[in-house]
């Protein structure tokens, strides 16, 4: 029966010790955006893949049917970074006029500045970003929108892609 007490009054003893870190568990800074025709969100049913300049990395490879995506945004203080990200449309065949390429590029260029987000010592620390200047080609995107200029731990649309209609 000692035993028991003493063994319960350690559990207790410990539970009341344990400290709650409040790391958020969706922690991943992305800008996130979605793809339009009109006013109505579309499913693109073809493929995309995504690289930025100045890097060898593939940021996106080869999404196929898709409405939205997420690019990860350069970790960077900078008060005027500007991301070049390469968009390569890959188009089903017979998708098109025979006179365009089933394969289209755009160029899509976010200016943004970025600031440090610290919570506490036992999280890491992230780069929060504020969009300022969005723009773009105009291959296979018609225009460019800023729905949300914060790019943080929320999963709110950021941008939106029109895409121009196709025949």
């Amino acid at each position: 029966m000692r035993t028991l007490v003493i063994v319960v009054a350690s559990c207790l003893l410990c539970l009341c010790s344990c400290q709650n870190i409040s790391c958020p568990l969706e922690n991943t800074v992305a800008l996130r955006v979605a793809l339009y025709s009109g006013d109505e969100p579309v499913t693109f049913g073809d493929t995309l893949s995504v690289t930025a300049t100045g890097t060898d990395s593939v940021l996106l490879n080869r999404l196929y049917r898709f409405s939205t995506f997420e690019l990860p945004m350069r970790a960077t203080t900078e008060a005027a970074a500007c991301d070049t990200l390469i968009l390569r449309w890959a188009l089903a065949a017979g998708e098109m006029e025979s006179a365009l390429p089933t394969r289209l590029t755009d160029t899509l260029y976010v200016q943004h500045a970025g600031r440090i987000h610290f919570e506490t010592i036992d999280c890491p620390a992230a780069v929060f970003h504020t969009l300022s200047t969005i723009s773009s080609t105009h291959t296979l995107i018609d225009s460019v929108a800023v729905t949300s200029t914060s790019v943080d731990y929320e999963t709110t649309e950021n941008l939106r892609l029109y895409l121009r209609p196709r025949p």
